[in-house]
């Protein structure tokens, strides 16, 4: 598991998008961040489709659902670098619950799970309320049927382009 390397990594970037975009008086960078955590959770959801009752369209390819799971864990990491919420717990965690079953097998449920844990984080902020978010969201990437090395790799993956982009001017 490269959950230390993925934090260092992020740091990284988040260095990188702190230098080509520098913070402004009275910029809020940490309610900024939870705000694209809850876009990047909205657009992981649209993608799955499965709350569209109202569609028959298939859900996206699963690699097009799996970058959006990036960008949610990309958001994660960056949160936890802030607060320096980057200890090995976390890691012990994830991996114990790659072979736990999944707290329920609906993914409307694990969907509306991820955004209930995302505004108990917002609203205190709090490491374990943090640890919570990352776990439900690990945790339905696995309902999804992806292995943690897969979720590794298309953040790396997804880390990569992000540096691109703000060598773009994106």
């Amino acid at each position: 598991m490269e959950l230390i390397k993925m934090y260092n990594a992020q740091r990284q970037l988040d260095e990188h998008i702190e230098k080509e975009h520098p913070r402004q008086p009275g910029e809020e960078r940490m309610t900024m961040k939870i705000i694209a955590l809850f876009v990047e959770a909205s657009e992981l959801a649209n993608e799955i489709r499965a709350f569209k009752y109202w569609s028959t369209k298939d859900p996206s390819d699963k690699p097009v659902i799996l970058d959006e799971i990036a960008d949610v864990i990309s958001f994660l990491l960056s949160i936890g670098n802030d607060n320096n919420w980057t200890d090995i717990l976390l890691y012990h965690e994830i991996r114990h619950m790659e072979n736990e079953d999944v707290f329920e097998n609906d993914v409307n449920y694990m969907t509306a799970l991820m955004f209930m844990t995302i505004s108990e984080f917002a609203a205190g902020s709090l490491k374990q309320e943090y640890n919570m978010v990352f776990a439900v969201v690990v945790k339905f990437a696995f309902l999804l049927g992806f292995t943690w090395e897969e979720i590794e790799a298309a953040y790396f993956k997804k880390n990569q382009i992000n540096h691109i982009r703000q060598e773009n001017s994106y």
